[in-house]
């Protein structure tokens, strides 16, 4: 037999994928991500509640679902285990998103009321 693609369970997996967040909310900043970076988050939305893998982005503290890796999702840590064991990254990415939020603000004030 011969593996045409390999799957999805193994230590290597990485994918890369581009910070839009939600809304389109994230920074463009286009990461390469791997198990390790991955935890799961529990959402309501239109279709019900569901259970998803993210990533969060380390330029500016977007949280990123990574669509696809369904198969993961059982055994990848919460969002609040993820955070526990990754508390240096967690600060860096809570300053860098203050400081996104505040030029965010400070463009809203600026020109009046837009998507930025």
């Amino acid at each position: 037999m011969k593996i045409v693609r390999p799957g999805l369970n193994r230590p290597d997996w990485t994918t890369e994928v581009t910070c839009k967040g939600d809304w389109n909310s994230g920074c463009g900043a286009v990461l390469e991500v791997g198990l390790s970076d991955l935890y799961t988050q529990h959402k309501h939305d239109i279709g019900g509640a569901r259970t998803s893998a993210h990533c969060a982005c380390p330029a500016c503290g977007t949280r990123i679902e990574i669509h696809g890796v369904t198969a993961f999702v059982t055994t990848l840590p919460t969002c609040e285990e993820w955070e526990a064991a990754n508390p240096d990254l967690v600060a860096s990415m809570e300053k860098a998103g203050g400081e996104i939020r505040a030029m965010r603000e400070a463009a809203k004030a600026k020109y009046g009321e837009r998507e930025y």
